[in-house]
């Protein structure tokens, strides 16, 4: 009798290993076979933009800057950059949003964000941006998660737009709370600059691009990753890889 509750405790702590393994592995079951990207979304849809111009439109509440598109420009229609900003993207992401759903982003939570710039114009904002929202919602009593992406090229002229459906895993996506950031991606990527980035770009006379990116869902943390990547060296050269990526506190 004596050894009744220490065998009590050990029953208990063996059915706690068990259920938090089959939870575990019932989670990673459920999340989907695809990462969600435009290029695997059931809906899509692209428009053509006045860059120039977008901006101040949407300021002055004016949505009708979504234009049909027949053939996204093979070059570029921007002698300069326009200098968006992560705010700008954020802003035309919300006003797109409105445009083809009828519905701001506004409790949608943001799963990915990307930007990417030259190293040519560091200082000039970044020439694209890519972002994908999503909210649960319940489809015949089961949990799904509804995924929005957008992509802006201001250079190009050009914003695309998709959307499709996922399970729930148990545990639930990450999600980036962008009221949280205390740090900008152009913040992040001057901080990286600061770090090293700045000797790497020009180590290969900025033949190369810097990706700003946040994706805790995929990288299991909240800060900001800034690569630059670009010509053959940064391939063939292990030690311009290792010096060429760096995390940048989000706050």
């Amino acid at each position: 009798m004596k050894n009744k509750p220490i065998m009590l405790i050990h029953i208990s702590f063996i059915i706690l290993v068990l259920s938090s393994i089959v939870y575990l592995y019932l989670s990673l079951a459920e999340r989907p076979r695809e990462t969600p990207s435009l290029g695997n979304f059931t809906a899509t849809g692209t428009y053509a933009i006045d860059s120039e111009n977008l901006l101040v439109s949407i300021n002055n509440k004016n949505l009708d800057v979504f234009l049909p598109v027949i053939k996204t420009p093979e070059e570029p229609l921007l002698a300069e950059p326009v200098g968006w900003l992560q705010e700008d993207y954020l802003k035309i992401a919300n006003a797109l949003s409105m445009f083809v759903w009828n519905e701001s982003l506004d409790g949608w939570s943001i799963y990915r964000m990307d930007f990417q710039a030259s190293c040519r114009e560091v200082q000039n904002g970044f020439n694209w941006a890519d972002f994908y929202f999503y909210k649960e919602i319940s489809i015949d009593g089961k949990r799904y998660y509804s995924v929005r992406g957008v992509f802006i090229n201001p250079e190009f002229g050009y914003v695309m737009w998709g959307d499709n459906t996922y399970s729930r895993p148990i545990i639930g996506w990450k999600h980036i709370d962008i009221n949280a950031l205390t740090v900008t991606a152009e913040e992040a990527l001057v901080k990286a600059e600061e770090k090293g980035g700045n000797a790497v770009r020009l180590s290969v006379n900025n033949a190369c691009h810097v990706f700003v990116e946040m994706y805790p869902e995929n990288n299991s943390y909240y800060d900001w990753d800034v690569r630059y990547e670009g010509n053959v060296e940064f391939l063939y050269d292990a030690d311009l890889r290792s010096r060429s990526h760096f995390r940048i506190k989000y706050k």
